[in-house]
């Protein structure tokens, strides 16, 4: 099927897949901005979210920090108990949009990674020392988190029952 939408021509196969789209690092697509390309694109919302991680003293055994280990830790994080920042991005909706997760580790420091703090693309909250959850468990009682002070993220830990921003996450593919 092909779409004319203004801007270009879409190629559709026959599940409302996009055919033999380019697209790249920091475009705007699929409800968010695209931080991973390849086989499957990871997509980050355009906004940010407010909550505490949860499960605090529980161990959820989303340990997992490598890229595609995100939505298995969403759903670890959740089966432990519902009342966490992974419930909230399991539950978010944003155009049209409702498979959302919260990152890894890796990929919530890929989205740093693809723009400078001078340019911000993403517009993350610059504030000194503000963090960023991430999926990734180190312990019963903390959690992977990236400081947005210093750029591209650095790693820290912090304690689960603080209340931190995060950003869902999406992923599909392009054939």
């Amino acid at each position: 099927m092909l779409i004319t939408n203004g801007i270009g021509e879409i190629h559709l196969n026959s599940n409302n897949q996009i055919l033999n789209r380019d697209v790249g690092l920091g475009d705007y697509y699929g409800g968010g901005y695209v931080v991973i390309t390849g086989d499957t694109l990871y997509i980050m919302s355009p906004y940010d979210c407010f909550y505490m991680w949860g499960c605090n003293g529980v161990s959820t055994y989303a340990t997992g920090t490598t890229i595609g280990l995100g939505q298995i830790n969403t759903n670890l994080i959740i089966a432990a108990c519902a009342d966490s920042a992974a419930k909230i991005c399991e539950d978010y909706e944003l155009a049209g949009y409702a498979d959302w997760f919260m990152p890894c580790y890796y990929e919530m420091k890929s989205a740093f990674e693809i723009t400078t703090k001078e340019e911000n693309k993403f517009n993350f909250n610059l504030t000194t020392t503000l963090r960023y959850w991430t999926a990734s468990e180190y312990s019963s009682t903390v959690v992977q988190s990236l400081r947005t002070d210093v750029w591209g993220g650095q790693l820290n830990v912090s304690n689960k029952g603080r209340e931190l921003l995060f950003r869902p996450f999406r992923k599909t593919t392009i054939n």
